[in-house]
């Protein structure tokens, strides 16, 4: 029995962003190749309360235990999840994603003393980012309590190799590997008339939660400093599930951008996909990700990016994908989409390495190392 754990809201039938999305991918792999598996999950997206808790049997090989979550570790009782992992009897490995919540943090606990081999993947939780953000809270609770489990841990799965190097900064010790995050190109189908009309002169894409993060506001200021200000547009597309969207208004608004920067919405479907590969190309000036989906589904759809160091995708340089910028200053971010839209010789070049690494990045191929390693670990386990 493998055994997934997430602190958010997992519905499988439906796409998804972040975390939720990797989970979703990974239960309906094993799902298909019919190896018996639980989803342990929280009722919550983004701080909400989005479904009830309960036990749903989605497949005879796939059950999903929906138990309530608190926002915070020290918040809330451990129980429910306890109860839920006591109930499942014999488990062969546990894959934990994420951490500092109490779903994630009680079902590290209860593998280590359980002895169940287990696997943890920080989806970016331990980048200085991420892990910056209410440091004097997170650093000592991480030494007291998190890094032991972590330094027995089976396996510890980074979603790129430069997200390893943060993890050893903390004075982890146990082996680590990486895999990527996928993509899954949607099927083709209609496409909204709204998000037709985005297309109706070349645009630059941002596409993520509005959130400060992500510094689409900068990307806004950059943008109006670039040579292509005038000439395309930049399109803003995510939901805005922080309440940034009003702020980043005005700051268009104050620029005189009004009539060259859109902002969509939530995008979701054949909508995002179409989205991505109209695009010129994608322009992500985060300060904290693990290794963002969006990225995998932009080298799928084979359009060139900009990105920040951030993004922890260093490898950009050597497959020659697009652009990662050093910085975060409006300037640079003004040069590297100078460089983009108006260096065609370098633009060429990056479609042509996009057309030759895209299949490798697909969920299916990504998939199949989640279950080469789970696989692997059950193998020694039994030996």
């Amino acid at each position: 029995m493998i055994v997934q754990i997430a602190p958010c809201y997992i519905n499988l039938d439906i796409e998804t962003g972040g975390v939720a999305n990797v989970v979703r991918q990974i239960c309906l792999a094993l799902n298909e190749h019919r190896i018996k598996t639980i989803l342990i999950c929280g009722n919550t997206e983004l701080g909400k309360e989005v479904a009830q808790s309960q036990v749903i049997q989605y497949s005879d090989y796939l059950t999903i235990y929906i138990v309530a979550q608190k926002s915070h570790p020290l918040l809330g009782s451990s129980d429910p999840i306890r109860k839920a992992l006591t109930s499942i009897g014999y488990i062969s490995v546990m894959h934990v994603h994420t951490c500092f919540s109490v779903i994630c943090d009680a079902s590290l606990q209860y593998a280590f003393r359980s002895k169940i081999p287990y696997i943890f993947t920080p989806h970016g939780k331990l980048s200085p980012g991420m892990f910056g953000h209410q440091k004097m809270i997170k650093l000592p609770y991480f030494y007291l309590r998190l890094k032991k489990y972590l330094n027995r841990v089976t396996e510890i799965v980074v979603c790129s190799p430069d997200e390893a190097q943060y993890v050893r900064e903390l004075g982890v010790l146990a082996k680590i590997s990486s895999i990527y995050n996928g993509y899954q190109k949607s099927k083709a189908s209609m496409v909204s008339e709204s998000i037709k009309f985005v297309a109706s002169q070349p645009y630059l894409l941002f596409l993520g939660y509005l959130e400060p993060r992500k510094q689409p506001d900068l990307l806004i200021r950059a943008y109006k400093q670039s040579q292509v200000c005038g000439k395309f547009k930049l399109v803003l597309a995510g939901p805005d599930a922080y309440g940034f969207s009003d702020e980043l208004q005005s700051l268009v608004s104050s620029l005189g951008l009004s009539n060259d920067v859109i902002l969509t919405g939530r995008v979701s479907g054949y909508d995002k996909w179409w989205l991505i590969e109209n695009s010129i190309g994608l322009f992500l000036p985060s300060i904290g990700e693990g290794w963002p989906v969006v990225l995998a589904e932009t080298i799928g759809a084979k359009v060139p990016m900009v990105i920040s160091k951030s993004c922890n995708f260093s490898e950009i340089n050597q497959l020659g994908l697009g652009i990662e910028v050093a910085d975060f200053s409006e300037s640079s971010w003004a040069a590297a989409i100078n460089k983009l839209c108006f260096d065609h010789e370098l633009y060429t070049g990056f479609k042509r390495n996009l057309t030759t690494h895209s299949a490798a990045f697909s969920w299916t191929e990504i998939t199949k190392q989640w279950i080469n390693l789970y696989t692997g670990i059950i193998n020694e386990a039994t030996t």
